[in-house]
């Protein structure tokens, strides 16, 4: 039978094994996963390759891995083939030991090429087409929009998207609409502008329709009042 002394003993064991156990804090056979890094898509300046994103995707990837110099240089041009590899290698041999270097060639040679002015004509004259849906009439304005802001002294263009937006759009129900929210809520960005004009029109597009009477995808027929019913206001975004 143990004695006290023994318990005692036994206890003060226990008490230690406790403290020990509080202060590694980890659990033996404990496995710890890294997230998996995002694979970086190699860059040819073939058709369809978009550089400013290549650029944007191998700034981060850098940045992760914490590489500096000739290391970030090399980095690059692992990550390079066809023309884009091509055109790195025939320039000046400083120039492969300077990643700044190396990615403002890339943008100069396989960037957009149209001028700020061209695209903002561009722009202003695009239309949300027959065959466009809503999102798709904005993705496209989106688009022009990345080509400018990546050109030297490119406006701000919050504004300009959102009034092409409203002015492009097919519908003349949802475009006064758009038109009455932008007057109401001056300070609504294009984004929450779109996907307000997103909700609205699917909800335009259920409502019932006169016997006899073809529409497209939103109600023209629709009447005041029940476009005033589903008109709600738009969270502006801070």
């Amino acid at each position: 039978m143990a004695t006290l002394e023994d318990m005692q003993e036994q206890l003060n064991q226990l008490r230690d094994e406790l403290a020990n156990a509080k202060v590694s804090g980890d659990r033996p056979g404990s496995v710890y996963l890294l997230p998996k890094e995002k694979k970086l898509k190699p860059f040819s300046g073939a058709s369809g390759c978009d550089v400013y994103s290549f650029v944007e995707d191998v700034k981060a990837a850098i940045k992760v891995r914490k590489l500096e110099g000739e290391d970030a240089a090399n980095f690059i041009l692992s990550h390079l083939e066809g023309s884009a590899r091509r055109e790195i290698k025939h320039r000046p041999e400083s120039l492969l030991t300077e990643p700044s270097k190396i990615l403002d060639v890339l943008q100069e040679t396989f960037g957009e090429r149209r001028t700020l002015s061209s695209l903002m004509r561009e722009l202003c004259n695009r239309g949300q087409k027959d065959s466009e849906t809503v999102p798709e009439y904005a993705f496209a304005l989106m688009a022009l929009a990345d080509k400018m802001q990546n050109l030297e002294n490119a406006p701000d263009l919050q504004v300009t998207l959102k009034e092409q937006f409203r002015d492009g759009l097919l519908d003349p129900v949802l475009r006064r609409e758009v038109k009455r929210l932008m007057i109401e809520e001056p300070d609504v960005t294009f984004l929450s502008l779109r996907d307000w004009a997103l909700e609205m029109a699917e909800e335009v597009s259920s409502l019932p329709q006169r016997k006899g009477t073809k529409i497209n995808l939103y109600s023209v027929d629709a009447s005041e009042n029940q476009l005033t019913k589903l008109w709600k206001p738009c969270p502006v975004s801070v």
